[in-house]
């Protein structure tokens, strides 16, 4: 399959981090910024490589007792998001620090990170789209029926409305981005009409249950509240945001930093790694999109 059908595009992947990495050595005269920019594009690719050889020399089912596992487990975490919401004062919930505190820009609402055993929001967070992106995988394998697709879309529901706690709008993007493109790489390779009518229904179902079973309208309270009150409605709001904010997103972080790039550094840019995090102690004094 790898070879059928991802050759080519590897090849030319490559070639350009090569390039990259040639034209961000001769402009900063350092090692360190393309190793660093190498090491970020190309560990992926060695992990994806070295967990299919142990998934291929594995045990049938072994992948699908590991996902299912790393489900379970991850789900008993995020639950504790719930509990540091509730008000429960263990030690071992909420970040490390002084924690986190996020400012919505359309309701003006100030609302805790809420980030449970993980002990970071964002750890929280890349979990809760994790949980999702793991458990359609195994969906995928399933023989499903009505009950318990409709079993599926409500643990979604739930992991999806714990996520929200986070504060962390990202992870239901991920959770979208990964859904739409596993179900096209099924459908591709042949494999996917299943996935493709599931995805449907559990997409019409949490729909529906988004417009008429959670509540989007926050509370009406006084301003002091307002300000201070982690109501749940405000982290539906904030979340339901995330889609409409997609659009400015990719204009300022995607398209933006390319023009800003073309016009400081030409048609080639820096070079590979130099928008990286930590290349700026070797001389890198750009950081593209991180700028912004």
């Amino acid at each position: 399959g790898w070879r059928r059908y991802l050759a080519l595009p590897f090849a030319v992947f490559v070639g350009v981090l090569l390039f990259q990495a040639v034209n961000a050595f001769l402009r900063f005269q350092s090692i360190v910024p393309p190793s660093i920019g190498l090491i970020s594009y190309l560990t992926p690719i060695f992990a994806l490589a070295v967990v299919y050889q142990i998934a291929v020399r594995s045990p049938d089912k072994s992948l699908d007792r590991f996902l299912g596992f790393y489900v379970l487990a991850a789900s008993i975490a995020l639950s504790t998001l719930y509990l540091q919401y509730t008000g429960v004062d263990w030690q071992i919930l909420g970040e490390v620090g002084r924690g986190i505190v996020i400012f919505d820009s359309v309701t003006g609402a100030k609302l805790s990170a809420f980030s449970g055993s993980f002990r970071s929001s964002e750890v929280a967070a890349w979990h809760a789209a994790g949980i999702v992106c793991f458990f359609a995988i195994l969906l995928s394998n399933k023989r499903m029926t009505v009950g318990k697709a409709l079993l599926a879309t409500a643990f979604v529901l739930a992991v999806i409305g714990l996520g929200m706690l986070t504060g962390r709008r990202k992870f239901l993007v991920l959770i979208v981005a990964f859904v739409a493109t596993y179900s096209t790489l099924l459908i591709y390779f042949g494999r996917g009409a299943k996935l493709a009518v599931l995805a449907g229904f559990v997409g019409l179902v949490g729909l529906i249950g988004a417009n008429y079973l959670v509540p989007t309208e926050a509370e009406k309270v006084s301003s002091a509240e307002f300000h201070s009150r982690n109501l749940y409605q405000h982290y539906v709001s904030r979340t339901e945001g995330v889609f409409r904010d997609i659009p400015a997103r990719i204009q300022e972080l995607g398209i933006t930093p390319i023009y800003w790039a073309y016009a400081r550094y030409g048609i080639f840019g820096a070079g590979l790694g130099s928008g990286s995090q930590g290349t700026q102690h070797f001389g890198v004094g750009a950081a593209g999109a991180a700028d912004f």
